[in-house]
């Protein structure tokens, strides 16, 4: 988890936004059990041009589905 943790640090008013910072696949994992046990911590999560895999979005998916807030998920500048 820990992992995760500088990446929780950046949520603000329920909000993610990462530019250029590069996730790893470990992080993205870290991440996405993070959201498996924390339900409601974020609504907007923001991601652009951040190098990942298709393997790390479906590691980051995995734990997005289990959100009950997320409303806005934008992931421009990534390729997929």
């Amino acid at each position: 988890m820990s992992l995760a943790l500088p990446l929780l640090a950046k949520v603000v008013n329920k909000q993610l936004s990462l530019h250029n910072y590069t996730l790893e696949p470990e992080h993205c994992i870290a991440f996405a059990e993070t959201c498996k046990y924390n339900k409601d911590f974020m609504s907007k999560l923001v991601l652009n041009n951040n190098g990942m895999t298709d393997n790390s979005f479906a590691q980051l998916f995995t734990g997005l589905q289990c959100m009950e807030t997320i409303s806005v998920l934008d992931i421009r500048k990534n390729t997929i």
